[in-house]
């Protein structure tokens, strides 16, 4: 009884952690990663358009 309890302990234990990497993963993400990609997006975005808008100008002159 003391062992199926104590190893139903560790397998609580082991979720736990899985569940802990997966909450720290996702934070690394949405508070690091998400926002340079989204800088990134942008600056390419940005880029894009004041080539698209040099060319207009260009054919309008």
């Amino acid at each position: 009884m003391m062992r199926k309890m104590w190893y139903n302990a560790k397998v609580a234990l082991t979720i736990l952690r899985k569940w802990e990497v997966r909450f720290s993963m996702r934070m690394f993400f949405m508070l690091v990663l998400l926002p340079l990609v989204i800088e990134i997006l942008a600056n390419v975005i940005s880029e894009w358009l004041i080539r698209q808008a040099d060319k207009r100008d260009k054919k309008k002159q």
